[in-house]
């Protein structure tokens, strides 16, 4: 009698009787930490090195010029989130999957502007914060209108 597949938590394939055979593994861990988290971690690092330094002197260009500034830093982030999460978790919904790197962005924001409370010459401001959301949330719902758009099977 042949034993049913196993399903193998590393790779989330199946795997015949004793580990062997089946499906060709999918990529595993460190796939999924060198190109999805480690870019992640990198680009978090970064925005926290740079809001370690005092504000800069220069004038903005415009008025609100930083807000865009923070919306596209966090959209970014966003973005990074994504494909950390749907290379390490497959499984998520793509609701969940976008919802979820909204919500980790946005968390990380608020770190963020409670970090510039203790930095000389540096204030945790709300109206970045909300910069910070609207960036996180427009990235998200946009990533998701183009995959679902790009993803639907032609007629």
């Amino acid at each position: 009698m042949k034993k049913a597949a196993r399903i193998n938590p590393d790779s989330l394939q199946p795997v015949g009787p004793g580990g062997k055979g089946g499906c060709v593994p999918a990529p595993g861990r460190a796939f999924a930490f060198w190109t999805g988290w480690l870019p992640l971690v990198c680009y978090m690092l970064v925005l926290f090195v740079q809001s370690s330094f005092p504000a800069p002197k220069t004038v903005p260009t415009f008025v609100h010029s930083d807000k865009l500034l923070h919306m596209a830093a966090y959209g970014m982030l966003t973005a990074l989130f994504v494909r950390a999460f749907r290379l390490s978790r497959p499984w998520l919904s793509p609701g969940k999957l976008y919802c979820r790197a909204a919500m980790c962005a946005v968390g990380y924001g608020v770190t963020d502007e409670i970090h510039q409370c203790f930095i000389p010459d540096r204030t945790g401001d709300v109206l970045d914060l909300a910069a910070d959301i609207v960036g996180s949330v427009v990235a998200a719902v946009l990533m998701y209108l183009v995959v679902r758009r790009f993803s639907r099977p032609r007629a």
